[in-house]
């Protein structure tokens, strides 16, 4: 059985980068899936999480000073430094596939980075972009559904990967946070619920940030494109005019590999309130599978892009519901949701509610969950 341990550092981590004066600082968060440890080195997950966690900034540090690249602001920076955390915690008794989540420079290191001289380079390309003022005025009622694909694929084998993120408005002003990852050999899907007060402020950002109308724009080209790989990321807003237009639903998609600096800095953003919103709430699944679609023989690259290899695609819609195709239970139990409507399958086909999980209790550190992991320790719930 393996073993979820989330982390972030616990401090900012200083690097130096090529052309900038002085130093750099940056924080990340990410989680390790442990599969082995040395059990006379970690007694309990509690030992364990504890080494992994103590030892985040001290990993970090040493992997800036041996960065394989010159620049680490623009390399492959979460891939890279989650390599290396593999390789270091290898090396203290823990296997464990670590995964980084996000890497940002601080607001002052970010700032002293586009400043520099490592920020010339695109200086010529930063011109004449387009601003608000470009924009012709939309109106817009609430943000009912934010939805984001990402690909990417390469000329090597088993080069692609996908991932998908929904956040789905419920009727009480909370959202449910849904994301999938898959890549050649797995999938990984998760599931949270975020607080009102956060998706509120999600909810207010969208609308004050003019994000909607940023579609009226053709993405910029990035100004260098390696030609041995590829990846395309949208994000797709989902609005209820009916009270504005009497339109029910209304979206808008924007490319968020566009070359627009004010766009790039609003997705940003958005992304760090999304995770607000995740850190803010409670995990209600957490879940992996083998990827049974692989073919290694034939397909080159564009693994991640296949349908095949992809959860399906979440329906736009104003209402809470997770999807539209709720799936029928097999064994023909009913159960009656809030909202009066007797179903069979997982969601209400009324309401989109989800259907009540019962809770249970950590053997492990006593905490009351729903999912089928405990959010606390990671303790799966017992069969």
């Amino acid at each position: 059985m393996s073993v979820f341990i989330p982390f972030k550092t616990s401090e900012p981590v200083e690097f130096k980068e090529p052309k900038v004066e002085g130093t750099l600082e940056a924080e990340f968060c990410g989680k390790a899936e442990v599969f082995e440890y040395d059990t006379s080195l970690y007694q309990t997950e509690d030992d364990l999480k504890a080494a992994i966690r103590s030892n985040i900034n001290p990993i970090a540090k040493d992997s800036f000073e041996n960065w394989p690249t010159d620049s680490i602001v623009d390399s492959k920076t979460e891939r890279l430094l989650g390599s290396y955390f593999e390789e270091a915690l290898q090396k203290i008794g823990i296997t464990a596939t670590v995964e980084i989540d996000s890497f940002k420079l601080t607001d002052e290191s970010q700032e002293k980075y586009n400043s520099s001289e490592a920020a010339d380079i695109l200086a010529p390309f930063r011109k004449n972009q387009p601003t608000l003022d470009d924009l012709a005025p939309e109106t817009h009622g609430p943000v009912v559904m934010i939805e984001t694909y990402s690909s990417s694929h390469g000329m090597t084998m088993n080069s692609g990967s996908s991932n998908r993120e929904s956040v789905t408005w419920q009727d009480d002003g909370t959202v449910i946070i849904q994301r999938s990852d898959s890549s050649y050999e797995k999938q990984t899907f998760s599931k949270y619920i975020g607080g009102k007060e956060e998706a509120d402020k999600l909810r207010a950002y969208v609308a004050e940030s003019r994000i909607a109308e940023m579609a009226q724009i053709k993405p910029i080209p990035f100004p260098f494109a390696m030609t041995d790989y590829s990846s395309s990321s949208h994000m797709t807003f989902t609005f209820d005019d009916s009270a504005i237009t009497g339109e029910k639903i209304v979206t808008r998609t924007i490319d968020r590999s566009s070359f627009w600096e004010l766009q790039t800095k609003v997705i940003r953003k958005i992304d760090e309130l999304i995770n607000e919103c995740i850190k803010t709430g409670k995990i209600i699944d957490l879940s992996e599978q083998e990827n049974e679609n692989a073919n290694p023989g034939m397909i080159f690259g564009s693994i991640g892009m296949m349908p095949g290899n992809l959860p399906p695609a979440q329906p736009a819609q104003p209402s809470p519901s997770i999807s539209a195709n709720a799936p029928v239970s097999a064994s023909g139990e009913t159960w009656k949701c809030s909202c009066g409507t007797e179903n069979s399958g997982k969601f209400c086909c009324n309401c989109g509610c989800a259907k009540p999980v019962a809770k249970w209790k950590c053997p492990n550190c006593g905490s009351e969950n729903e999912g089928r992991f405990c959010p606390e320790c990671g303790t799966v719930r017992p069969s």
